[in-house]
């Protein structure tokens, strides 16, 4: 496939307009029902987001899900499927012991581990200004995290899991993009439905080994309802552009635009406070 950059950053600069507003509607769950878990908020995200796709794709799932499927490309599918299923679980445990603007800026360290990885796996080279635009990325986000203060340090001294967790996410990150990049050839519909599938089924194991309540949908309030099924539709939607994102330009050059989400994320901070 050839690459095309100005689609590539207009689809990779949508999904991070929709990705920090996820991240506010994933936060708000936790105002909305306190009392639900990590594990189940998952679950339910999971299951919702894979009924989105399963009627999304309709009667070409087999099409899809088996015979657009390149071989060659299995172990990076393999890999992205894992790799999400623990990014949604980090994202939601990260929502629940620290506030959007810090988890933003933490996922900002990506960018390094992006560059790295496509360095070595896809032999992409970085010209000096986009270097120097990931090294502003990196500043910006270490005097975030080392200068926290308040109730958020002490949230993040009392939640070591938690901090662990959300500084391994970029980590995470990073190896998606790249193994994105390196399955290009495949539609974006199969990416999707084997992360959300594979997401739905690991999630359903968990909570039956651990003995939660699959019932707990029923105790949903009208306004959960609506937060959950807006972050698992915006999920897919996130899903597909930045797959569509890396298909058309490479991970490494994307990454001078991921200071946009803080851009976001400050901006409704400022208009909030």
């Amino acid at each position: 496939m050839t690459d095309n950059p100005k689609k590539g950053t207009f689809f990779f600069v949508l999904q991070t307009i929709l990705m920090s507003v996820n991240l506010y509607a994933g936060s708000a769950t936790y105002i909305v029902s306190p009392t639900t878990t990590i594990i189940q908020l998952t679950f339910a995200r999971a299951i919702i987001t894979s009924l989105i796709m399963i009627v999304y794709v309709n009667k070409n799932l087999k099409h899809v899900c088996i015979d657009s499927v390149d071989r060659a490309s299995v172990p990076s599918l393999v890999f992205r499927a894992f790799q999400s299923g623990v990014s949604v679980f980090i994202g939601f445990l990260s929502l629940k012991y620290f506030n959007v603007s810090t988890v933003g800026i933490v996922c900002s360290l990506t960018p390094v581990f992006v560059c790295f990885i496509a360095y070595f796996m896809l032999g992409e080279r970085m010209r000096h200004s986009d270097i120097f635009s990931l090294f502003a990325v990196i500043m910006a986000a270490m005097l975030v995290i080392c200068g926290s203060e308040g109730e958020e340090k002490a949230t993040e001294e009392v939640s070591f899991m938690a901090l662990v967790a959300l500084l391994a996410q970029p980590l995470l990150l990073a190896g998606g993009a790249v193994s994105m990049r390196k399955m290009r050839k495949m539609p974006e519909d199969l990416v999707s439905c084997y992360v959300n599938f594979t997401l739905a089924i690991g999630t359903s194991l968990v909570m039956y080994m651990t003995g939660e309540d699959f019932l707990f949908f029923l105790d949903f309030s009208p306004a959960m309802w609506v937060l959950i099924v807006i972050t698992s539709a915006l999920s897919v939607i996130i899903q597909q552009l930045k797959y569509k994102a890396f298909r058309y330009q490479e991970a490494s050059k994307l990454q001078k635009l991921s200071f946009l989400p803080n851009v976001w994320q400050f901006s409704v901070d400022c208009l909030v406070l």
